[in-house]
C-alpha cells in the first residue's frame, strides 16, 4: 500500500506543479488589433520562354508581387535563400509576399540567364 500511496502522491504533486505553470490569461492580443491583409497582387510581371518582362521590379515591404507564366515552358522566380515559386505551369501564376527592405537579385531556375533586380523598400516608391 506505501508504493501506491508514493505512486499517487507523485501524480498529485506533478499535476499540481503543471497547473501552477499554466497561462490562463488567453491570447494578449484583442480583435481590436487584427488587421486586415490585403491579398490583392500591388505589381504583376510576366515571364515567358525569352525573360521576364520587368528585369528591375520596385516594390513596398508587405506587398504582394505576382508572377505570372504566358510562356510555353515552366518557369520560376526564385532568389537564393530568399524565395523559390517553384515551377510554374504555362498559364499559370504565383505570389510571394516580401517584408525586409534590400536588393534581391531573382532569376528563373529553369533558365539562370532570366535575371533581374527587385528593391524592396520601407516607403511607397515616388
Amino acid at each position: 500500500m506505501t508504493l501506491h500511496r508514493a505512486a499517487l502522491a507523485l501524480v498529485f504533486g506533478a499535476t499540481l506543479l503543471l497547473a501552477s505553470c499554466a497561462d490562463d490569461s488567453g491570447p494578449s492580443g484583442s480583435v481590436l488589433d487584427i488587421k486586415p491583409t490585403n491579398v490583392a497582387p500591388e505589381k504583376i510581371i510576366t515571364v515567358d520562354d525569352t525573360g521576364f518582362d520587368d528585369t528591375n521590379i520596385e516594390i513596398v515591404s508587405g506587398q504582394v508581387l505576382m508572377i505570372v507564366n504566358t510562356g510555353d515552358e515552366p518557369h520560376s522566380f526564385s532568389a537564393t535563400e530568399r524565395f523559390d515559386t517553384g515551377l510554374i505551369n504555362p498559364g499559370s501564376a504565383s505570389t510571394v509576399l516580401l517584408t525586409e527592405p534590400g536588393k534581391i537579385r531573382f532569376f528563373d531556375s529553369t533558365n539562370p540567364d532570366h535575371q533581374g533586380t527587385l528593391t524592396v523598400t520601407v516607403e511607397r516608391p515616388a
